[in-house]
């Protein structure tokens, strides 16, 4: 379970799997929590959001390929413990991690032009 899940999903109608979004941060902080920060677009309904989001307790990480720019092909998340974070990157940041809980720690509109 994604804490706070209801404010994407209530903007987008849907958890998106994040495809084609831009991760515009990444921190690793206190040896055990890492905080993505990614632009999503959704051009069908024309919304576009800056989603971050807080992995706690993390583990088992393997990530590579963090670089200026980074775009995702899909992010999963899974249901259960350990929750297992799969980040399949277009370009850049790629990877997988464990972690204990998920949680949606800001999700602001971005005006669309």
């Amino acid at each position: 379970m994604i804490a706070h899940a209801e404010q994407v999903e209530c903007y987008f109608g849907y958890w998106p799997d994040f495809s084609d979004g831009s991760i515009n941060r990444f921190s690793y902080e206190d040896g055990a929590t890492i905080y993505l920060t990614i632009d999503y677009i959704d051009s069908d309904q024309n919304k576009a959001a800056q989603v971050e989001i807080r992995f706690t307790g993390t583990s088992s990480i393997e990530l590579t390929e963090f670089r200026s720019q980074n775009i995702i092909d899909v992010l999963r998340i899974s249901h259960g413990q350990p929750i297992k974070v799969e980040l399949e990157a277009s370009y850049g940041l790629n990877g997988h991690f464990h972690c204990c809980a998920v949680e949606v720690v800001s999700m602001r509109e971005i005006p669309r032009k």
